[in-house]
């Protein structure tokens, strides 16, 4: 269930993406486990995200198949750029201490806080995707520029099937002296359907997921209630393998026809995902690392204007730290370093991920082991 209790714009677009649908099998179509969804650490995408409440879309029909066509053009959208880290390449990782997983969506502006960054953290392993919450921090100077929520929300099981349904919950209390807000948010989700979706950027394999979604909102004063309200909608997501979502609509409030032809809010990913997380403005250096497939041994170049210190984590895909080294200040202009892993230390896992952590920067880059 994508949470859409909060109503401003910059917040909405935030949820819609901070929700993740694990994919799941079907036949001769596509199969995910959750390091296939961890694999996705190191790539990043551009994700646009229109709120003009009166999207005209096709959402197609349920069952095998399916043929869907989601490139129609858009006006008044917002683009941002998702990029999937892990946890410690955020300012929030001492916060949600269990997550392995993250993303950070920039590239959004609201008018009261500036730019924003937007992190979400999850813990993901062969039982499922669970929602840990996540933080946001912007460019306003005037007040506190960072917010921590915490949700601990279990998004969903892994693996799953096509044709399996299940139930999310989720409650979430504001209150101050005499006066509370109390929202309930649940949801009945199915995968659907399965085939192919058309989008700007090409055709896609994917799975679809319905999920009937219900919000309630309590208004107490005095622990008396005064104001109820109650919004039904459906909602579908598709979901690809190689680009995690790749499109979300929702129908109007109060509209829970599965054929909705107008969508109040619709997502759609416009690139593939791609190894550009190093690249991000300001961060731009160049960083080379091979052999990639790795068995050992790792060499690492960096060319960099500036002199820092320099240290490696090899990580796995559960976010755990399989071995560190302390190189000390590597001068300005290009160097080299080398570092042997023994291959005691590794499992027989097939992806790690290569922290370099600088002072000014971290790049991550994935690795895959040779055997």
């Amino acid at each position: 269930m994508l949470d859409l209790s909060i109503k401003s714009g910059i917040v909405r677009a935030v949820i819609l993406l901070l929700v993740i649908y694990p994919l799941i099998w079907v036949p001769a179509q596509i199969s995910i486990e959750a390091g296939d969804m961890l694999g996705l650490i190191g790539t990043s995408q551009q994700v646009e995200v229109n709120f003009s409440e009166n999207t005209a879309i096709d959402v197609g029909a349920a069952g095998a198949d399916q043929q869907w066509d989601l490139s129609q053009p858009l006006s008044g959208s917002e683009i941002s750029t998702q990029e999937f880290i892990l946890p410690g390449e955020t300012p929030f990782e001492e916060a949600f201490p269990s997550a392995n997983f993250a993303y950070r969506i920039t590239g959004t502006t609201d008018p009261d806080f500036g730019e924003v960054e937007i992190y979400q953290f999850a813990k993901i392993d062969e039982s499922g995707y669970a929602n840990l919450g996540g933080g946001i921090s912007s460019s306003a100077s005037m007040f506190d520029t960072s917010f921590v929520s915490y949700r601990a929300v279990d998004v969903a099981p892994l693996p799953l099937a096509f044709g399996t349904e299940w139930m999310s919950f989720e409650s979430d209390t504001f209150s101050v002296e005499n006066f509370s807000m109390i929202s309930v948010d649940s949801a009945t989700n199915r995968v659907d359907a399965w085939g192919t979706v058309t989008l700007p950027g090409g055709s896609f394999d994917c799975l679809r997921i319905r999920s009937d979604n219900k919000h309630i909102e309590t208004t107490l004063i005095g622990g008396m209630v005064i104001m109820q309200n109650t919004d039904n909608t459906i909602e579908y997501t598709w979901v690809s393998k190689e680009h995690f979502i790749i499109a979300v609509a929702e129908s109007p409030d109060g509209i829970v026809d599965p054929d909705f032809n107008t969508a109040q809010s619709f997502q759609r990913v416009l690139t593939a995902p791609t190894t550009a997380v190093s690249d991000r403005p300001g961060l731009a250096r160049s960083v080379n690392v091979y052999p990639n497939p790795f068995s050992e041994n790792i060499n690492i170049e960096i060319n960099s204007p500036l002199a820092e210190p320099v240290k490696l984590e090899l990580v796995n895909q559960l976010g755990q730290v399989i071995n560190r080294k302390e190189l000390g200040t590597s001068p300005s202009g290009s160097t080299r370093f080398s570092w042997f892993i023994n291959s005691g230390q590794l499992h027989r896992e097939k992806i790690y991920f290569l922290r370099i952590i600088e002072s000014s920067r971290v790049n991550t880059i994935k690795l895959s082991r040779s055997f």
